[in-house]
């Protein structure tokens, strides 16, 4: 869980800044001067802790707490698909869950993902994805950062974000990499966390997907009406 520790980077906002709370997905504005800690920056996007709660920044709001935003991605104009393809995947490795520092590709939520010609010579990108379990208060934005970070491909018109769930996700589909780094995560924090596989797969699903509200503290935030963009289709509805 990306919670405060003694690394956590101090930040103080210095303008209003849109933000998506953590893991509940509701879409709230943090004002300026709000004070806090960079937990997690991967991927272009940032976890902070703010008074007892995590909240995702996006990377275009990076100049609210004083960080960079991405720079503009390249193609050179004779890319050819497999360029375009190899860009799509490097895309997908800069999406993160807000509370786990492994991108969604070495979890193994994504499922396919293939390219194809738009008759004005543009390029789509389909994607079947899933979640660690349904359900999950951040589906929407995970889907929607998959969404947009793909669009931000030259000659990518379109990214479908198709969101299943058969077959259900299970701790096999994570790569073996993706296994270690949490085990050794974990390890980091004896006292904290358990070890055992299964316990670091019941930690995953635990702390990214409970819906148990959070405990806003006193923190002041501006809550506005949540706008995810167009979802992404779910299978059998």
């Amino acid at each position: 869980m990306s919670g405060y520790s003694s690394t956590s980077e101090p930040v103080r906002f210095e303008r209003d800044c849109p933000a998506v709370m953590v893991p509940q997905g509701e879409s709230v504005t943090l004002p300026a001067g709000q004070a806090g800690y960079i937990t997690q920056a991967l991927g272009g996007s940032f976890t902070v802790f703010v008074d007892g709660n995590l909240f995702r920044i996006a990377g275009s709001d990076a100049d609210a707490i004083g960080k960079t935003p991405p720079a503009p991605l390249e193609l050179p104009p004779d890319a050819a698909d497999e360029d375009v393809e190899k860009l799509v995947w490097s895309q997908l490795r800069t999406c993160f869950d807000p509370e786990i520092p492994i991108d969604i590709v070495e979890l193994g939520l994504v499922y396919d993902c293939d390219l194809e010609r738009t008759e004005d010579g543009q390029r789509k990108v389909n994607v079947r994805m899933t979640l660690t379990a349904p359900g999950c208060g951040m589906g929407e934005i995970l889907v929607e950062d998959v969404r947009s970070k793909l669009e931000m491909i030259p000659t990518v018109s379109e990214a479908d974000v198709d969101l299943v769930f058969d077959p259900p996700w299970n701790h096999s589909m994570m790569s073996d990499a993706a296994k270690l780094e949490e085990t050794l995560r974990l390890q980091m924090y004896p006292d904290m966390f358990p070890v055992t596989m299964d316990d670091v797969i019941s930690h995953i699903e635990f702390h990214t997907y409970t819906d148990t509200p959070a405990q806003v503290g006193p923190v002041r935030v501006i809550r506005q009406s949540v706008h995810h963009g167009t979802p992404g289709r779910v299978a059998g509805l």
